[in-house]
């Protein structure tokens, strides 16, 4: 049961994600009045906390997930989920710390590059396949395993 709670957790979190993803590319603004607001060392310390302590959520929930999943597939694309997690760890890290580096003005010029770029549709699209196989893992927990 705590398990499914956390996927719970983990799939708001996905959707809320998904959401600022978006939000990012139809209005950066508030995006950018914090990025004028913080320093970078605060901004590089918040991102590098925040990847890690996903890392600390996603990483035993999606594998304790696949362990309650009673579908293969879906068991094994939580292990998937939860080893790329477990490999994107560092590359954030790094990434944030090329990001979160310089002016404010150098920030936000970095910001509205990386927000059209390939990497965040990319981004985007993977946040969206690991929301759906959260669903989906969620949904095979609540019916007992059954796709209709």
């Amino acid at each position: 049961m705590v398990t499914t709670m956390f996927l719970i957790v983990l799939l708001i979190v996905q959707f809320w994600g998904l959401y600022c993803h978006v939000q990012n590319w139809v209005n950066p603004s508030k995006s950018i009045a914090i990025l004028k607001v913080e320093t970078d060392k605060e901004m590089n310390g918040a991102a590098n906390f925040t990847a890690i302590v996903m890392a600390l959520l996603y990483i035993p929930t999606l594998l304790r997930g696949a362990k309650l999943v009673p579908n293969s597939i879906i068991t094994l694309a939580l292990i998937i989920l939860a080893a790329i997690e477990f490999v994107l760890v560092p590359i954030r890290v790094t990434n944030d710390g090329k990001l979160y580096s310089g002016t404010s003005e150098e920030m936000i010029a970095k910001f509205l590059h990386r927000r059209k770029s390939l990497k965040s549709v990319l981004s985007f699209i993977g946040n969206l396949l690991e929301t759906i196989v959260i669903v989906i893992a969620l949904y095979l927990i609540f019916t007992g395993g059954v796709l209709k």
